[in-house]
């Protein structure tokens, strides 16, 4: 595995240490270190296919927010479950508005 370590709190770190550095691979080859992500949070053993392997965008946020642990907690899966997560946890996350203004995003924003 990359340099992350489990629980090191930084989501950015996470993300790229998940992420192949290019996009050449098919959506149903994750890096290695992402693969091991999935089974440490527990989302390889998912009852949808897409979610245990790491090929959907739902699964790769919640694994980078458990994996770090930014949110061992978070909702996985589904888009609409984990808005609905995320709005109901405002001690967490703070819905930013204005989403065509990308200059009042910080790191870190999802």
């Amino acid at each position: 595995m990359s340099s992350s370590t489990y629980g090191n709190g930084d989501i950015n770190k996470t993300a790229l240490d998940l992420s192949w550095p290019d996009r050449n691979h098919a959506f149903d080859d994750p890096n290695p270190a992402y693969k091991k992500a999935l089974d440490e949070v527990g989302l390889s053993n998912y009852s949808e296919k897409y979610v245990q392997i790491g090929a959907s965008c739902d699964a790769f946020v919640a694994t980078v927010l458990k994996f770090s642990g930014a949110d061992p907690d978070v909702a996985c899966c589904g888009a609409a479950n984990m808005l609905n997560y995320f709005a109901s946890h405002p001690e967490l996350y703070e819905e930013i508005p204005n989403l065509d203004n990308p200059s009042n995003l910080q790191p870190g924003d999802i």
